[in-house]
């Protein structure tokens, strides 16, 4: 688990340019919470279902549901909000700045 949700994406995000594409940053992110929601599915699923405890279609389907209500939740939030702030002192120089 230290790997996955520690390591692996620390050392994917070390460099500049990775974390200025988007697509990298989205394959990270979902890396991480893939790795989030297995560290969790593996501490509570041997206290609650013993031996019963699988990885099935339920499983999964609850993984897909948890994330598709993130994402709505995430999005919702977004929207309610200005992404740009407001009588910001360096706003105009940082949106004609150049590499």
């Amino acid at each position: 688990m230290f790997i996955i949700n520690f390591a692996f994406p620390m050392i994917l995000l070390m460099s500049r340019d990775a974390k200025r594409s988007a697509p990298f940053l989205i394959f990270v992110g979902m890396l991480i919470f893939i790795g989030h929601w297995l560290d969790v599915f593996m501490l509570v699923t041997p206290g609650t279902l013993g031996d019963h405890g699988k990885l099935g279609f339920f499983e999964i389907g609850m993984f897909v549901t948890f994330l598709g209500g993130f994402i709505f939740w995430i999005l919702t939030a977004l929207t309610k909000r200005p992404l740009m702030p407001k009588n910001h002192p360096y706003m105009e120089e940082s949106l004609h700045h150049e590499i």
